[in-house]
């Protein structure tokens, strides 16, 4: 019948809950797997013991300072170290851990398992408590329950309480996290596995070290299985070891509340723990998110970087393949210039004179011609000289009325102007023709 309730209620978490269920961008839930394989080294600890575990994981600060504190006064008893740490300004749980120096070094040492549990604790205090129960429910189907010498096992309505058989005595049980849960079920999430510690007795499959012995306020925090949440009363004064079910019954009974101002700062797993407690800090998942968009970010521009000097480096392979080019059609076309420079000197030698000779008739031509025309503008300058002078002296036509003598001096003048612009003529045109006198009376002779 167990095995049968037992596959009963794993088959339903399983179905119910899936291995990652994500409420939010920011808010991851974490799955059963993952659980059981954190909680598998502690889930058979004794209620109390494992209430101030649990609440003691979410202050890893305080933690830390009460290792680190009970690591410096070793030489103290447990009363002692109880009176001198009371003006510390730490959680009950946190102190209530100090005669276990063993459970603070394991919490010390290991951070990120501490942080996970706490996280885990804080973000869903139900799912924890069940998987818990899970884990026992496991051990006990594998039959190493009933093996725990100096603790007592009870079955309260369906969930198993495990308690100290001696009030003011707790024994811390070892016991190998891989064999003692029988056949695990969640291979991809093997248990956390601890080294076995020095100086423990063996009693298979369990390991005890010497009893701690606590005082009365030791006992203010129960489990109500039930309703799957902790519990916790009043300790302060206490006279006397209050009993597990007078805890969860009492009236002054009130559900346990996470106290930020412990935390000190720490940041918080998800966006909807933090919004719960009002932190202002960024939280872990939201910083992974920025880390992984970051590294991705950084990943591109390192991959475009690459590219561009790839990209500069065939640029300037081709600029220099081009620039090479050119160079060798330069040397090639300076070679062909030369040698057909030279070739041409060659054959140069012989045409000089006769070049030469035709250059200076070419220039002798010219130099003629350039004498010809400007004896032609000398001349042309001269006639057009006289002309202005003798249009200077032409009277004017504005006046209208003229006396006789002045009309007999006009004539006189025009009858001269036109014999000697007559006589003008002819002169140039003797000029101007070729004298063939010379050549007649020669041929004649």
């Amino acid at each position: 019948m167990k095995n049968i309730f037992f596959i009963v209620i794993f088959t339903l978490s399983i179905s119910l809950s899936p291995p990652v269920h994500a409420t939010d961008s920011t808010t991851v839930q974490i799955s059963d797997g993952e659980l059981a394989q954190l909680l598998a080294p502690i889930a058979l600890y004794p209620d109390t013991l494992l209430t101030h575990i649990l609440i003691a994981s979410t202050y890893p600060i305080e933690v830390i300072e009460a290792y680190r504190w009970v690591s410096s006064n070793e030489q103290l008893s447990t009363e002692q170290m109880l009176n001198r740490s009371s003006n510390k300004d730490w959680d009950p749980s946190v102190k209530a851990l100090m005669p276990f120096p063993t459970i603070l070094k394991r919490l010390h040492d290991d951070l990120t398992w501490t942080n996970q549990i706490g996280d885990a604790f804080l973000a869903n205090e139900a799912q924890v408590l069940s998987s818990i129960q899970l884990l026992r429910q496991q051990a006990d189907n594998a039959g190493n329950l009933t093996k725990m010498d100096n603790m007592e096992v009870n079955y309260d309505n369906g969930n198993i309480v495990i308690q100290p058989l001696q009030r003011e005595i707790v024994y811390v049980p070892y016991y190998d996290s891989r064999t003692i849960y029988g056949n695990w079920y969640w291979n991809i999430y093997p248990p956390v596995y601890w080294a076995h510690p020095r100086h423990y007795i063996s009693h298979r499959p369990y390991y005890w070290h010497t009893g701690v012995h606590i005082s009365f306020n030791y006992f203010f925090s129960a489990f109500h299985w039930h309703s799957r949440h902790l519990v916790v009363v009043n300790h302060h004064n206490s006279r006397h070891y209050v009993k597990r079910h007078r805890i969860v019954s009492s009236h002054g009974a009130k559900r346990w509340n996470h106290q930020p101002h412990h935390r000190k700062g720490v940041a918080y797993s998800n966006n909807q723990v933090k919004k719960r407690f009002h932190s202002n800090r960024v939280s872990t998942a939201q910083s992974k998110k920025y880390r992984s968009s970051h590294q991705q970010l950084s990943a591109q521009s390192s991959n475009k970087k690459r590219y561009l000097t790839n990209k500069n480096r065939q640029n300037s392979k081709h600029q220099r393949t081009t620039k090479h080019l050119a160079q060798l059609k330069h040397d090639k076309y300076n070679k062909k210039f030369t040698a057909a420079h030279s070739s041409n000197k060659v054959k140069g030698t012989t045409s000089n004179k006769y070049s030469n000779k035709k250059q200076y008739a070419n220039n002798s031509k010219q130099k003629s011609k350039y004498k010809n025309s400007a004896q032609h503008s000398a001349n042309d300058k001269k006639r057009h000289y006289a002309d202005k002078q003798s249009y200077k002296k032409q009277p004017s036509t504005k006046v209208k009325t003229r006396t006789k003598a002045q009309t007999k001096s006009n004539k006189q003048y025009v009858s001269n102007h036109k014999s000697t612009k007559s006589h003008q003529q002819k002169e140039r045109k003797s000029h101007n023709k070729p004298s063939h006198s010379k050549h007649s009376k020669r041929e004649k002779h």
